[in-house]
């Protein structure tokens, strides 16, 4: 091999290794994308959850006022008010 030959090598070497890195960083900044759409539905889906508690905590409140209600107008039929 002369040297003309050693450095087409080394050229198509760089341009594997170039390649290599770019791929590499298109990687990279996938993964940084994925990540960050990744938080993003954790807390979408962590506020979906408080205003779901929310929500279970206001239909056993209308629940317990039905019953009192319900039991008031008993109550109420039965003395004759």
């Amino acid at each position: 091999m002369d040297a003309k030959d050693a450095h087409r090598d080394d050229g198509k070497l760089l341009d594997r290794k170039e390649a290599c890195d770019r791929v590499a960083e298109v990687v990279r900044e996938a993964i940084a994308k994925i990540e960050g759409v990744a938080e993003e539905k954790a807390s979408q889906v962590k506020k979906a959850r408080l205003a779901l508690d929310l929500c279970d905590r206001e239909l056993d409140d209308k629940k317990r006022e039905l019953t009192d209600l319900q039991v008031r107008g008993s109550f109420n039929t039965v003395h004759g008010a």
